[in-house]
């Protein structure tokens, strides 16, 4: 389990001898989920953070007439729920979106991550400013992208994702994701989806066998749905 954290922390950044020592001091616990169990409810004050060991969860916020719109999405290898550390009460829920099963990080063990190492805390700092330009970049995308494009985009950005923790190779992603759950991701139908797919497909740049997507050409994908991946802080650098 701690070693799950230690490489979230070390993908995009090296961490010294004492990082390392002071990360495989924390206590930790691991939670199973059901799809579309709650790992935290809206409105309330959580008292720790998760990292995804597999399966995928979101970030949900209903509406009034039961209709939702999922805010963030995190894949198998990432943190999550950080910025309930200095907020407290939480304006959403985190639902599993699959099968999950997540590490639980009380926020007393963040804190002594934090406190003790100058290195470590800008670490997490690094992660909560992705959660951000994910969240700018989805914004942006909702707003001004056409569907088969922002679904192009949701498949390329989901790879590198993936592939940052080891968990894609080959242009392959296995997501386990319905039709219904990406529409509330991108902000459409899944009738929306589904033609967007089937473009996608028309163009010879994505397949699918059941929730495996294969990418059949990267950069026409790439070109296709104009994705600019400098949101995503790929590069391994000092922090």
């Amino acid at each position: 389990m701690v070693n799950d954290i230690l490489n979230a922390l070390s993908a995009r950044d090296t961490l010294d001898s004492s990082d390392i020592n002071l990360i495989q001091t924390l206590k930790t616990a691991t939670r199973r989920l059901g799809r579309h169990q709650e790992l935290v409810r809206a409105g309330s004050w959580p008292k720790e953070c998760f990292l995804m060991r597999s399966g995928i969860s979101g970030y949900e916020k209903r509406m009034r007439d039961g209709s939702r719109q999922i805010t963030a999405i995190y894949y198998p290898g990432e943190l999550l729920n950080l910025h309930s550390y200095v907020v407290k009460q939480v304006d959403h829920s985190v639902v599993a979106l699959t099968p999950c099963e997540v590490v639980v990080i009380p926020h007393l063990e963040l804190a002594r991550l934090i406190e003790g190492s100058a290195h470590l805390a800008r670490a997490i700092l690094l992660q909560l400013a992705l959660d951000s330009a994910i969240q700018r970049t989805a914004i942006a995308t909702m707003g001004r992208v056409p569907a088969a494009a922002r679904l192009g985009r949701f498949y390329c950005e989901a790879y590198l994702r993936l592939k940052l923790t080891g968990r894609a190779d080959n242009l392959r992603l296995d997501l386990g994701l319905s039709q219904d759950q990406i529409a509330d991701v991108l902000g459409l139908s899944s009738v929306h989806i589904n033609r967007s797919l089937r473009k996608l497909r028309e163009k010879k740049l994505i397949s699918r066998e059941r929730h495996v997507y294969i990418i059949h050409d990267w950069d026409r994908l790439v070109d296709e749905c104009q994705f600019d991946a400098t949101y995503l802080s790929l590069m391994k650098q000092p922090r």
